[in-house]
């Protein structure tokens, strides 16, 4: 691996192979499962699309009190995959009703199978995105989170690729059996990473935000990490970030689910459709991560770099409030997603790697989670509230939803800025303990 390719020091090696390859199995798994849900959400109207958010929301209300429990009762090592074979076994559950289950249960089926997913996707990888805050540094964040999201992005064009490939031939169900069987893998490669990161990684003294600060908070209940969310402006921005980014790319997402449906009628085709558009966005955004991410971070710092998504979602709705046709449709939904795995997500990540153990697995895992399926909610009904209360079509609520890139761009340049406030207050030498003067 070329150092002019990726700055990566001789002892993280290993770490940063096996990460990458962890993170592969998690994406590939959940890239086989994303066309399918997408194709049961265009099967009905937009109405019906929003309330499959709204189902989302609930679960996620329920199970992230339980997430939060779990994160304080075990240690990673039995934590992350309790979760993911639990992942597994439900997705096992799902391939035995889809398969032998009768015709009447498949509209609850789908409907469940939907929310299930839209809530798997965001566990599974928010819990691998704070394993990577707690072993890796924050200058070590800087340089390897794009490396090893290229891995992500590897597994994202592998399993959009399979499902492209062999949909037609085995059928949804057996897919889910696939994607089942790489979530095990993905628990074998964490315990390698945990071997590598104890072996090579130097790991930095704890706690990494300032003492006394609510982003240090190493210990607390189920409800510590919701309550720091409040507590702490830094969290609390993160928050709002999250926020209006969710419900940026729903709105996308409901523009491009109206044109799709009408544009592609069979559901083979649009599932077909949907898995070459998550290719196209997934081998993009590879190369950017493979050859810029870490630059960009550097040239311009994480600020800028967490507003380069909004000022795409930005551009994307002016180019749909001038021709809302298929193709600028899709094209602004694909540069909105690129601009998301490949600067955004990363970035944001980094955020997190100056703050405690507490805010990096239950305030992040309650806004990875949680505030992100809220911003879908939001963004889901705000545009339903805009073309039916509003009257607004495709190019309208795309013109009225611009202040939201202009208010989601500003935070993400606070946050750079907070950010580096942080790290500047970690920097500073603890005081000397007062000394008696004896005579």
């Amino acid at each position: 691996m070329s150092s002019r390719v990726v700055d990566v020091r001789r002892g993280e090696i290993a770490a940063l192979v096996l990460s990458a390859a962890y993170f592969f199995c998690v994406l590939t798994s959940n890239y086989i499962l994303r066309p399918v849900r997408d194709q049961l959400g265009l099967a009905g109207g937009q109405v019906d699309l929003a309330h499959n958010f709204t189902g989302t929301l609930i679960a996620i209300v329920i199970a992230t009190p339980l997430f939060a429990w779990l994160v304080t009762r075990f240690s990673r090592q039995k934590f992350i995959p309790m979760m993911y074979r639990f992942f597994a076994l439900n997705l096992i559950g799902f391939w035995a009703a889809m398969r032998f289950g009768p015709e009447p249960w498949q509209r609850a089926l789908n409907q469940v199978f939907f929310a299930w997913v839209s809530m798997f996707n965001l566990f599974a990888v928010a819990v691998f995105w704070s394993l990577m805050a707690d072993i890796f540094s924050l200058e070590q964040s800087k340089r390897l989170f794009g490396p090893i999201a290229v891995g992500g992005s590897l597994g994202a064009i592998a399993g959009s690729s399979f499902v492209s490939t062999f949909a037609k031939m085995l059928g949804p169900p057996a897919l889910l059996l696939v994607s089942a069987g790489l979530l095990e893998a993905g628990v074998q490669l964490m315990h390698a990473v945990l071997r590598a990161t104890k072996q090579s990684v130097e790991q930095p003294a704890a706690p990494v935000a300032p003492a006394g600060s609510p982003e240090a908070l190493q210990e607390g209940g189920i409800l510590t990490g919701i309550a720091l969310v409040f507590s702490s402006g830094y969290l609390a921005w993160i928050c709002g970030y999250m926020l209006l980014g969710s419900a940026a790319g729903t709105i996308l997402y409901f523009e491009q689910a109206g044109v799709v449906r009408a544009a592609v009628t069979s559901a083979a085709d649009r599932t077909q459709f949907l898995a070459r558009v998550d290719l196209t966005v997934n081998v993009a955004a590879l190369l950017t991560q493979l050859f810029l991410t870490a630059r960009i971070v550097k040239w311009i710092g994480i600020g800028p770099t967490l507003a380069i998504q909004c000022i795409l979602f930005g551009i994307g709705l002016v180019a749909i409030g001038a021709s809302p046709a298929l193709a600028v449709v899709v094209g602004a939904n694909i540069l909105f997603r690129i601009g998301h795995y490949a600067t955004s997500r990363p970035s944001r990540e980094v955020l997190f790697t100056v703050v405690g153990r507490e805010a990096k697995y239950k305030s992040k895992g309650f806004i990875d989670t949680f505030v992100y399926r809220f911003g879908d909610f939001a963004g889901a009904w705000l545009n339903i509230g805009l073309g039916s209360l509003g009257g607004l079509g495709v190019q309208g609520i795309a013109l009225a939803s611009l202040p939201i890139a202009v208010a989601w761009g500003s935070i993400g340049f606070l946050l750079g800025r907070k950010q580096k406030r942080l790290v500047g207050e970690q920097a500073k030498p603890a005081p000397l303990p007062a000394t008696s003067v004896s005579g």
